[in-house]
């Protein structure tokens, strides 16, 4: 029988400069985060034009998101077994 892992969420983050932050995570890590590389697309436009507007990340449901609606999943930005399983479906690969 597998067993099932719990999943890697975000519980606090702290906005650095340049499109970074810091983040403490449930499993008790801290990373260093660079989010310019996901910070993509006409719904992140105005984050990336006004570093005001980055710095009101926070936490939603273990989730990097902002005031505004935007969010980002934590699986793709911690490279966990989710996001790499999702990149090996895009890429074409078998999971």
């Amino acid at each position: 029988m597998k067993t099932s892992k719990k999943l890697l969420r975000i519980l606090q983050v702290e906005p650095l400069e340049g499109y970074h932050v810091r983040v403490f995570l449930t499993n008790g890590e801290e990373r260093v985060l660079d989010l310019r590389p996901h910070l993509r697309g006409p719904l992140f436009r105005d984050i990336l034009l006004d570093s005001h507007r980055f710095r009101q990340v926070q936490i939603e449901h273990g989730t990097l998101s902002w005031p505004t609606g935007e969010d980002l999943d934590p699986d793709v930005l911690l490279g966990t077994d989710i996001a790499r399983r999702v990149m090996d479906v895009i890429s074409g690969e078998a999971i």
